[in-house]
């Protein structure tokens, strides 16, 4: 494309006729997720696929979550067009959300500002974990009720079970793929015909809920009624069960609507210790909290993570890099334009090899935030 043409959006005309999908000329390259419209939540294992164009044809690329680099499925080539598809496994990682970030060996990069969600929690349906471990009676059945006008069960689907006597019980089996530390919390359904259930995981009584509750016109609700708490889980089988503990004089019968569960890991194990990672923003409680910067380690420009920020729109805020000893090697000023969070680049001078503190203070002056950068030359 000549370089007489700006940057940003055109319409191409011969001879008066214009061709209907506009020309972006861009200043460098850039990435663009090839996923629908919903917001990109992914997990270990599944596939991320991309297209990014601008780099050099025949130029080979680096691919980055953050500041962790993530090998192609395939080998990634720039074609004539110059442009290139990849694709990649997510591994394991903290769940938060991570940024696409491509470097070209001719010091090309390219970042996608469309955060991707990596998630560890897992959600357990029981109609997808039938059939049970262990029953006392037979009497239940994976039950779509997608029909109730109401519905909003997960997956619209529960298991129905009618115990016989006190103390029947249904367990579920389930598997953990690494041992870690959970919060478990899960949903059945509560209504005029439902009885009162103890729950148990690997055997051990977690608590009790209560199925009746008068609703109008006796509709079923489903309701997170199943309070779990922080447990530790090694990794191959558990067990979920319910037992029957009897019924509300009121209620028409004695049933269990088990709906799902819900485990989110409460740390990591194993994941990826090859670079410099800042933890997800906290406080301290003097009003210090962490910023995100990659790719760190660096050698030279590197991308900022600008947190949440307050009521204002449109905000300025100071930014300096110091080294160990606190001299001054860097000051810029950042500008907010919404209160959500974005990301902007750095252009950072020449700097020497190791470690710097990187200070951000909003005009406002209520929250500072602090990175350490760590600068590789190569």
């Amino acid at each position: 494309m000549p370089n007489i043409l700006a940057e940003g959006r055109h319409l191409l005309s011969v001879n008066a006729q214009i061709r209907p999908e506009p020309i972006f000329v861009l200043s460098k390259p850039t990435i663009r997720l090839l996923v629908d419209t919903l917001p990109v939540v992914l997990e270990a294992g599944d596939t991320l696929h991309f297209t990014a164009t601008g780099f050099h044809p025949g130029e080979s690329l680096q691919v980055f979550l953050d500041s962790i680099n993530i090998q192609p499925i395939e080998t990634m080539v720039v074609g004539a067009d110059y442009r290139l598809y990849g694709k990649v496994v997510i591994p394991r990682l903290r769940q938060r959300a991570y940024y696409l970030l491509l470097i070209g060996d001719q010091n090309d990069t390219a970042l996608c500002t469309v955060p991707i969600g990596v998630t560890q929690t897992r959600n357990y349906e029981f109609e997808s974990l039938l059939p049970p471990l262990a029953v006392s009676t037979p009497f239940y059945h994976s039950q779509i009720i997608s029909f109730y006008w109401w519905a909003a069960w997960s997956q619209q689907a529960i298991v129905l079970f009618e115990p016989k006597k006190i103390g029947d019980s249904i367990t579920f089996a389930f598997s953990i793929p690494e041992r870690d530390s959970f919060m478990v919390y899960g949903y059945a359904t509560i209504g005029s015909k439902y009885g009162n259930y103890s729950y148990a995981l690997d055997g051990e009584e977690k608590g009790s809920y209560k199925g009746y509750l008068e609703t109008f016109e006796n509709r079923e609700i489903p309701s997170d009624t199943l309070k779990i708490g922080k447990v530790m889980l090694d990794s191959g089988q558990h067990s979920f069960t319910f037992r029957y503990k009897g019924r509300d004089p009121k209620a028409t019968d004695s049933l269990l609507g088990a709906d799902h569960f819900v485990i989110v890991p409460l740390s990591v194990s194993n994941f990826p210790n090859t670079s410099v990672h800042p933890e997800d923003a906290f406080t301290n409680g003097n009003n210090h909290y962490t910023l995100r910067l990659f790719p760190n380690p660096s050698s030279n420009d590197c991308y900022i993570e600008l947190p949440p920020s307050p009521k204002e729109s449109l905000l300025t805020g100071s930014l300096t890099i110091t080294d160990l000893l606190g001299k001054y090697v860097y000051r810029t000023t950042l500008r907010k334009e919404n209160k959500e969070q974005s990301v902007k680049r750095l252009q950072l001078p020449r700097l020497s090899n190791g470690k710097y503190i990187v200070r951000l203070q909003w005009s406002t002056g209520a929250q500072i935030y602090f990175a350490n950068l760590i600068i590789v030359n190569k």
